[in-house]
């Protein structure tokens, strides 16, 4: 089997809590309201909230059901029983949440209504969260790779035993933009994401130099 079929960017499934959800609906527009308690996301962000970890960061997206598509959000806050507080979201179905203890003590809820009533679902992706150029140095791919494997330890908790082991990366490219390397094998590249495992790592003796920029660095999981 070859590295272009075990492109998939690995996904943080986790429980999290749904307070509610509701369905409105009139002859122009059909919207949706989810509620979710924010103190399972403060627990997630708290867990990473040591220094080893400030090049990556857990990212919460909003995505339709059964689809790789983004939600439509039409509005995000955080709501508590005396104020409430407006939530970034961005077109990918990313929400950016605040890592604020007041929030987690004051029990909010994070209060998402999307468009036109499609079933959103919420997954949680490990990230990295430092700039990236189109020139990355191996040795920062390698300490990458056990920066997210660590990290998957400590949000596995108790069922730790269970999380599967990052075997490498995964560099996303701009949606719509072909990604390759200019230096290495045209077969680690599929569409828009090239594959890294730690071998390929391992080996590297120069800097990995990108066709672009890329958007993201995610952990690779091999299935």
């Amino acid at each position: 089997m070859t590295l272009k079929k075990l492109a998939v960017p690995f996904l943080l499934i986790f429980p999290m809590c749904l307070v509610s959800s509701s369905l409105f609906a009139n002859v122009e527009q059909q919207t949706k309201t989810m509620e979710l308690n924010y103190d399972g996301f403060f627990d997630r962000m708290d867990d990473l909230d040591e220094a080893e970890y400030v090049d990556i960061k857990l990212a919460f997206y909003f995505n339709q059901i059964n689809s790789k598509k983004a939600c439509p959000i039409r509005s995000a806050k955080l709501q508590t029983k005396i104020k409430s507080m407006p939530v970034y979201y961005l077109e990918n179905g990313e929400v950016l949440l605040p890592f604020d203890e007041q929030l987690d003590m004051d029990k909010a809820k994070l209060v998402i209504e999307t468009e036109k009533g499609l079933e959103c679902g919420l997954n949680m992706r490990l990230e990295n969260s430092f700039l990236l150029a189109s020139t990355i140095d191996n040795t920062k791919l390698v300490r990458l790779v056990a920066t997210f494997n660590d990290a998957l330890q400590d949000l596995g908790g108790m069922m730790s035993f269970l999380v599967p082991k990052v075997t490498g990366v995964t560099v996303l490219g701009k949606t719509g933009e072909q990604l390759s390397i200019i230096n290495g094998d045209e077969s680690w590249c599929s569409d828009n994401q090239c594959i890294l495992t730690s071998a390929i790592l391992k080996n590297a003796e120069k800097p990995f130099v990108f066709s672009s920029i890329p958007s993201k660095i995610v952990p690779f999981i091999k299935q």
